[in-house]
């Protein structure tokens, strides 16, 4: 969206978007790879150890207590530790829990919703998410 709202000449939106992702918040997109490596450790055979996976958990939670304060830090915060603490109960190349697995839909859930949030508190962008949405129903 920055992109083609810079290309466009709609530079408040683009400027808007690019602070946005130029903010601490932006450190939530750490979560991605947190899930990644996640489920690249669930792989039968993964190179990839268990031990790890919770590092970097343990990390992307202190990153987020850093960076965001309020209802916000505590909802993400709460989810991290809920997926961190069902990756105790996890070995590498096992396959996620039930309980991994909702923890890790939890937190994905609870960072889309935050950006969304975040994005569409500009109106104009509000309009041009609709927009793109309508045009993509069937």
């Amino acid at each position: 969206m920055y992109n083609i709202f810079r290309l466009t000449g709609r530079f408040e939106e683009a400027a808007f978007i690019r602070e946005l992702f130029d903010e601490p918040a932006s450190m939530l997109y750490q979560v991605w790879a947190l899930i990644r490596t996640a489920d690249e450790c669930a792989r039968p055979g993964s190179s990839t150890e268990i031990e790890n996976v919770r590092a970097q958990a343990d990390e992307l939670i202190v990153s987020v207590i850093r960076a965001l304060e309020g209802d916000e830090e505590t909802a993400v915060v709460r989810h991290l530790m809920k997926l961190r603490r069902a990756l105790d109960h996890v070995q590498t190349g096992q396959e996620l829990t039930a309980e991994a697995e909702s923890a890790r839909a939890e937190v994905i859930n609870i960072v889309n919703n935050f950006f969304y949030e975040k994005l569409t508190g500009l109106p104009v962008i509000k309009v041009y998410i609709d927009e793109i949405q309508k045009s993509k129903a069937p």
